[in-house]
């Protein structure tokens, strides 16, 4: 994770560059999470969080994944990235999203079972989530957020 991720320049910069995608592709709210494994959106909330070093997130989050049906085992498992520990649908979900995530937001060029549909929801939700996070996190102290990482 870039260590200046919180910083006016970054906000700027992610903002030019992730906005114009995000309001193009508005319609992939219209589906949602359909098709994909019962948890999927909760697991990806949790790895997002503990990624981008979200303490907010961080601390309400697992409470509300298992309230949507995720065990203790797959809420630690999807704060840990621990995709063999998921059912596969969600690992594949997860593993892609920490692709986008580790583009800095672009599409990555891995193997997935995935389809086109559900990679470019995936891609369009990390890059919102990025912009609610880059916005969100820039006015919190970022010890807090390293520790959240942790």
């Amino acid at each position: 994770m870039d260590d200046n991720r919180f910083t006016a320049v970054r906000l700027g910069r992610d903002l030019a560059t992730h906005l114009p995608h995000v309001l193009r592709n508005l319609g992939e709210l219209r589906t949602g999470f359909r098709g994909f494994p019962r948890g999927t959106q909760p697991a990806l909330m949790l790895r997002q969080a503990k990624l981008l070093g979200c303490p907010v997130c961080r601390a309400i989050f697992p409470k509300l994944a298992r309230k949507a049906g995720l065990t203790d085992a797959e809420v630690e498992a999807a704060l840990h990235g621990d995709l063999e520990r998921l059912p596969p649908g969600i690992g594949a979900a997860l593993a892609w999203v920490e692709a986008v995530i580790a583009a800095d937001g672009g599409e990555p060029w891995q193997e997935t079972p995935l389809s086109e549909g559900e990679r470019r929801f995936l891609t369009f939700w990390t890059r919102f989530d990025l912009l609610v996070h880059d916005v969100g996190l820039f006015f919190l102290p970022h010890a807090w957020i390293e520790r959240a990482r942790v």
